[in-house]
C-alpha cells in the first residue's frame, strides 16, 4: 500500500461541492456530483486491491474553484509494487476528459504513510475575484434595481463578482482588511453547515494576510476593450493555515460593506471583539461562491519526502526531532517528558511547556514558561477540567508574537493524558471533530490513545461542542 498526493485543480459549477454526501444507513452508488466522489471513480480504473477512499485537505462549497488544491488516497497495487506517479495523472486526466468533467490533476506525487493532506497544510490561499462598475451607467437603473447590470462578458460569468455600485471606496475596504489580519474569535464570520446548525464555543483562528489588488479580465478579444471601459478588476486574496466554514466569503461581504460605508471601522471592531452569529449585521449579504477560488495550499517540503522501497531495513531511525511532535505547524507539539530537552527547546522556538500530570522534569529557565496541570491517567478522571485549564495557558502563549508562541504539551509517555488534552484543544479551538483531530494527532504520534475514560468524555465534549 502505498499513499499518494495529488493537486488538482476545477471549475466548481457543474458539481454541489468538493466534498461526497455520505449516508451510512442508505449509501449511495459514486457518481459525478461531487469532485471527491468524481476522482473515487477515476481511481477505480486503476484497479487497486483496496477500496478507494480519497481525503481531502480543504473543503469547498458548490460553485467554488480550484486552481490547485490537495487530496491523498492510498492505492495497493496487484503486483505490490508503487504506480507511476506520472500513469496516474495521465490515466484520471483521460477518465475527466471523456466524462467531460471540469477537472485536472495537475501532478501526482507519492508521499509517506504518515502524510495527511489536511493536517500537515501549512497554510491554505483563497483568491476572490471582483469586477466593479467604473460608472452609473452600466447599471440599469441602479438606484430602483442595483443587481440588474447591461453587460456581463459571457466568458466571466459565474467566475467573477460584478457588483453594479461604482461607489466602493477600495482604501476603506484596505482599512477593513488590516482589522481582520490577525488572531481573533471569527464565529461572527462563520455559517452553520447542514451538519451543525449550532456554532461552536470558539472560532479561533489567525488571518496571516489580506491583499487587495488590481486584477485584470479573463475575456477573449471582442469582449475585452468593453469589460475594461466598464469595470475595474480587483483581486483579494485570504491566507491562513485554515478558515471557518465560509469565513473567505464573509470576509469579502465585510470589506465590500465597508468600502461602500455600510460598515464602520466601529462596525467591523465589533464584529471581531464580540464574536456571535447574531453580531453579523442583516443588511450584508455573504458574497456568492463563484468569485471564489482556492489557489494555493502549501507543505513543509520535508513532511513530502517518501522513504525508497529497497532501503537497508537495519538502518537506524533517526532520532525524533520537535518536527516530528509538530501537531500545529509552529504553534503546538505533543511529546512524552523526554521532549523537555533544553537544546531542542530552544532550537525550536519553544516559548511554553505545559506538562500534564507530572511535574516538568528539569529546570527551564527564563523566558520558557512552564505550566503542571495534576492529571490521573485513569477513566473516572476528569479531562474536560484539564483542557479547560490548558487551553487558557495556550491561548495566551499563542498570542505572542515577538517571540511567536510555540507550546509543547507533554505527560510521562506522550500517549494518554497530554494526547487528550491536544485532541480536547483541537475540538474548542481549532472546530475540529473528535475523530479527526484523533487521526490528526495520531499522523505525528502513532502511538497516541487517550484511555477508555478521556475517550467517552472527548466524544461527548466534540459533540456538545461541534455537533458531532
Amino acid at each position: 500500500m502505498n499513499r499518494y498526493l495529488l493537486n488538482i485543480s476545477y471549475l466548481g459549477t457543474q458539481f454541489r461541492g468538493i466534498q461526497k454526501v455520505i449516508n451510512r444507513k442508505d449509501p449511495a452508488p459514486l457518481d459525478n456530483s461531487s469532485v471527491q466522489s468524481a476522482l473515487e471513480l477515476a481511481l477505480q480504473t486503476l484497479r487497486p486491491l483496496n477500496e478507494v477512499n480519497v481525503v481531502l485537505s480543504s473543503r469547498t462549497d458548490t460553485g467554488v474553484h480550484a486552481l490547485q488544491s490537495t487530496v491523498h488516497v492510498d492505492l495497493h497495487r496487484p503486483n505490490n509494487k508503487p504506480y507511476d506517479s506520472n500513469y496516474i495523472t495521465s490515466r484520471l486526466n483521460h477518465c475527466f476528459s471523456r466524462d467531460e468533467l471540469y477537472i485536472r490533476v495537475l501532478n501526482t506525487k507519492r508521499v509517506p504513510e504518515t502524510f495527511h493532506c489536511r493536517f500537515n497544510a501549512q497554510s491554505r490561499t483563497y483568491l476572490y475575484r471582483l469586477a466593479i462598475a467604473r460608472g452609473f451607467q452600466v447599471a440599469e437603473g441602479l438606484k430602483q434595481q442595483g443587481s440588474r447590470l447591461n453587460f456581463i462578458p459571457i466568458e466571466e460569468i459565474n467566475r467573477c463578482y460584478f457588483i453594479p455600485n461604482p461607489l466602493v471606496d477600495i482604501d476603506k475596504a484596505k482599512a477593513a482588511a488590516k482589522q481582520i489580519q490577525g488572531y481573533h474569535d471569527f464565529r461572527t464570520f462563520m455559517s452553520s453547515s447542514d451538519n451543525n446548525r449550532d456554532h461552536a464555543f470558539f472560532a479561533l483562528r489567525r488571518i496571516d494576510e489580506i491583499t487587495i489588488d488590481p486584477g485584470q479580465a479573463l475575456t477573449t478579444q471582442p469582449n475585452l476593450s468593453r469589460t475594461r471601459d466598464l469595470y475595474d478588476f480587483y483581486d483579494i486574496r485570504v491566507t491562513a493555515r485554515s478558515f471557518v466554514y465560509r469565513q473567505v466569503r464573509r470576509i469579502v461581504a465585510t470589506l465590500l460593506a465597508a468600502g461602500e460605508g455600510i460598515l464602520s471601522e466601529k462596525d467591523v471592531y465589533e464584529m471581531l471583539t464580540i464574536p456571535s452569529k447574531h453580531t453579523w449585521p442583516s443588511s450584508v449579504k455573504i458574497a456568492p461562491p463563484y468569485g471564489l477560488y482556492l489557489t494555493k495550499v502549501s507543505y513543509n517540503e520535508d513532511d513530502l519526502k517518501d522513504e525508497s522501497p529497497g532501503e537497508d531495513s537495519n538502518a537506524k531511525s533517526p532520532p525524533e526531532s520537535m518536527r516530528d511532535r509538530e501537531i500545529l505547524p509552529d504553534k503546538l507539539y505533543l511529546g512524552s517528558q523526554d521532549a523537555v530537552n533544553l537544546p531542542q527547546l530552544q532550537e525550536h522556538g519553544i516559548t511554553h511547556v505545559l506538562s500534564v500530570g507530572i511535574e516538568c522534569p528539569l529546570f527551564l529557565p527564563h523566558p520558557i514558561e512552564n505550566l503542571h496541570i495534576p492529571c490521573l491517567d485513569l477513566p473516572e478522571s476528569s479531562i474536560e477540567s484539564a483542557v479547560q485549564e490548558a487551553r487558557e495557558f495556550i491561548n495566551v502563549a499563542l498570542k505572542m508574537e515577538s517571540p511567536p508562541g510555540r507550546v509543547l504539551v507533554h505527560c510521562n509517555a506522550g500517549i494518554s493524558r497530554s494526547a487528550a488534552v491536544v485532541i480536547g484543544y483541537l475540538i474548542q479551538d481549532e472546530g475540529i471533530p473528535f475523530e479527526e483531530a484523533l487521526e490528526m494527532v495520531r499522523t505525528k504520534r502513532k502511538g497516541a490513545k487517550p484511555n477508555e475514560g478521556f475517550t467517552e468524555q472527548l466524544t461527548k465534549f466534540s459533540i456538545r461542542i461541534l455537533g458531532r
